[in-house]
């Protein structure tokens, strides 16, 4: 639908490898994919359309899913990727506001993740350590299992939280906890592409992250079988002789280094793909004007500007 569209958008304007999402609303029925892209998701346990999150990874890079985290007060999608060859967790969190959560309860969801990993989305947990407006009881209790473990966070320290009711004021729910990965070789920023009552945050991550290696071929679509045929017959000497098994062993490796040779010389070089973005033109335009309608309505909290951003 229309917000898939508008993810499929945000991944090829931004050129997002790893996109973590929050209270996707999915179900056991949804279903939903991107071009060069691996959706991994999890559901709220009772099945219905409420809470849970997403991981959408690019496929070119090495990557597994791990186990889902799946209760009423946590819901994480976890998938393992190789940070400078060291294996690390990226997690979608998503923590219903209903829930008090325990500092033990943090600690038991943290400790899933291993030592080092990086997990970000919409904890419902304000502190002013990480930008919130004030420090509330949530808050307290997630800074608790953040200090016990050893952890730290992520955050723009900017609002991330627009609520439609004026009475409310904005304030920081999204941020990323993290273990065992240098922050500073990581930058954190606002963006406002995305239409919902929660602005998106971009971590940057400065480090090399393993792809998926290509397997060489000798051949492809556009080899020229009957150039091969020829060439193969040309160089190909039948006068070989096999007296021994050194003689078997000699000639049976010359005959795969022709038959390789040969398949190169007939298969032209693909070109490397190369990152493009297709987004029309008329289409970014129309994002730019709605991100300026929105940092105004973020300003004002007026309805004429909020009936103009909608």
């Amino acid at each position: 639908g229309q917000r898939a569209q508008e993810v499929k958008i945000f991944l090829e304007i931004h050129a997002v490898d790893i996109l973590l999402i929050s209270e996707t609303h999915f179900t056991a029925r949804s279903y939903i994919k991107f071009p060069h892209y691996t959706v991994y998701s999890t559901n709220h346990p009772d099945g219905t359309a409420h809470g849970g999150t997403a991981v959408i990874i690019r496929n070119r890079i090495k990557h597994h899913e791990l186990a889902k985290y799946q209760e009423n007060h946590i819901q994480a999608t976890n998938v393992s990727i190789e940070i400078e060859n060291i294996p690390a967790i990226i997690s979608a969190v998503y923590c219903p506001p209903k829930h008090l959560i325990t500092p033990a309860a943090y600690t038991h969801f943290f400790k899933t993740l291993g030592n080092r990993f990086i997990a970000v989305g919409d904890y419902n947990a304000k502190h002013e350590h990480w930008g919130s407006r004030l420090t509330r009881t949530d808050g307290r209790r997630l800074m608790t299992a953040v200090q016990t473990n050893n952890l730290t966070w992520l955050s723009t320290g900017e609002p991330t939280y627009w609520p439609t009711d004026r009475r409310k004021k904005p304030d920081l729910l999204d941020f990323g906890i993290v273990k065992g990965i240098n922050i500073r070789q990581c930058t954190v920023s606002s963006c406002f592409d995305l239409a919902a009552d929660h602005s998106a945050i971009i971590v940057t991550v400065n480090s090399h992250i393993t792809q998926v290696k290509t397997q060489p071929a000798i051949y492809s679509r556009r080899t020229d079988w009957e150039y091969f045929r020829q060439r193969l017959e040309y160089q190909l000497d039948l006068q070989v002789p096999l007296k021994d098994e050194y003689d078997i062993e000699r000639a049976v490796t010359s005959l795969t280094e022709l038959i390789q040779n040969v398949a190169w010389e007939a298969t032209p070089k693909l070109p490397i793909p190369q990152q493009t973005n297709n987004t029309p033109t008329t289409i970014k335009d129309k994002i730019a004007e709605k991100r300026r309608l929105r940092k105004r309505w973020q300003l004002t909290r007026s309805d004429l500007d909020k009936r103009e951003y909608n």
